[in-house]
């Protein structure tokens, strides 16, 4: 843990518990309907279970997600504004920091699905997904998409755009920010007569495999990538993967709260620290306490997806924790070990499952409840 990081930790920590105490008194949500802005890695976490899991657990968890590709704060962020009927420039994000955008009615129910979906339904609760770019950068276009005019696309400013257009129209919500792990870097791709059965299939598919397929797990230390520090805002953020780190996501959220004082005093600003939770988890394992998983390298995929079983339930229980303010022990966790509910995985991004047993589950319900009781962002922080 870097110095600031750890200075934030323990300046919270006693606090973070007694709050923690506190907090487990308070009345618990049994119906949350919420809304997920994010990409494959909050479709990691299974969306389309979420109700079936709550379910099991006597919660009503309704949910929708806009999952782009890829995709980053930002770009969600330009999609509202453009359903909004407003052009992605300064003026238009002026507007916003001053809560002077409204919404019309009309141009929303014309809006692409998603961003219709959004405006058109009442939400609890979201969630944005922070993928890792810049603290702060603006610029009039991005990855060969270009703008109406200069705009800042840094995550703090585009996940705080998102929140002020949520809370025009549902001002009692709550905001969850979900924070990722880091990736590994790519590694060899074997001789075409050396690849498995799906990769075939995939170059079948596309004509070629890429390195990210195949990542370099020996090279990666989760720790050591984790605790990297924040260099600043540069051209290439994505040289050394310091975005996805916990001194990186930890300023996203710093910000943020620093936007939203009234938020995070209400218990109304809280963070899903999906990094975080790897990395608890990832010291267990070393200690030989999840049953036959060595490392947290073992949930990955590819470069950065995780597989299908444990590591995607690990992170919907999170969201779970997180959203209901309850451990997640109650939860019938065989709902995820059962490949056939999973359907289609056309670019390997859920690779084989990794079995749910009852022992590991408690080590990960455990570790969940011992993390959000004790972050210094999450609820436990109160």
């Amino acid at each position: 843990m870097n110095i600031r990081a750890n200075t934030i930790f323990a300046a919270t920590i006693l606090a973070s518990i007694t709050a923690a105490g506190d907090s487990q008194s308070e009345p618990k949500p049994n119906t949350v309907r919420v809304f997920y802005f994010g990409n494959s890695l909050t479709g990691s976490a299974m969306p389309d279970f979420h109700e079936e899991l709550g379910k099991s657990a006597g919660k009503q968890w309704n949910c929708d997600a806009f999952l782009g590709a890829g995709w980053q704060s930002w770009q969600h962020r330009n999609e509202l504004w453009r359903a909004m009927g407003r052009p992605v420039d300064a003026a238009t994000q002026t507007a916003s920091s001053r809560g002077d955008l409204t919404l019309d009615e009309n141009l929303a129910r014309s809006a692409a699905f998603k961003p219709r979906a959004f405006f058109a339904g009442q939400w609890d609760a979201i969630v944005i997904q922070i993928f890792g770019s810049r603290l702060y950068h603006v610029t009039d276009g991005l990855w060969g998409t270009q703008f109406d005019g200069p705009v800042n696309v840094g995550d703090v400013a585009a996940a705080s755009d998102i929140i002020r257009i949520f809370l025009k129209k549902n001002p009692k919500g709550k905001v969850f920010i979900y924070t990722v792990w880091p990736n590994m870097q790519g590694g060899i791709v074997p001789p075409d007569d050396q690849l498995p059965a799906w990769a075939v299939e995939m170059k079948k598919r596309s004509g070629r495999i890429r390195d990210a397929e195949f990542p370099d797990r020996d090279g990666f230390d989760y720790a050591a990538q984790w605790e990297k520090p924040y260099q600043g805002d540069f051209d290439k953020p994505w040289i050394g993967n310091i975005c996805r780190t916990r001194d990186y996501t930890n300023q996203v959220f710093e910000g943020v709260k620093e936007n939203f004082p009234e938020l995070w005093e209400q218990g109304r600003l809280v963070r899903i620290p999906g990094g975080e939770l790897f990395f608890e988890l990832d010291k267990k394992m070393r200690a030989g306490e999840m049953p036959g998983i060595r490392t947290i390298k073992d949930f990955y995929t590819d470069v950065q997806h995780i597989r299908a079983g444990l590591p995607a339930y690990s992170i919907a229980a999170l969201f779970y924790a997180a959203i209901f303010a309850q451990k997640p022990d109650s939860l019938d966790f065989t709902i995820y070990d059962d490949p056939e509910k999973y359907g289609p995985d056309m670019h390997h991004d859920r690779g084989e499952l990794i079995p749910i047993t009852p022992e590991r589950a408690r080590v990960l319900h455990e570790t969940i409840w011992e993390l959000l009781t004790k972050h210094p962002h999450a609820w436990g922080a109160r």
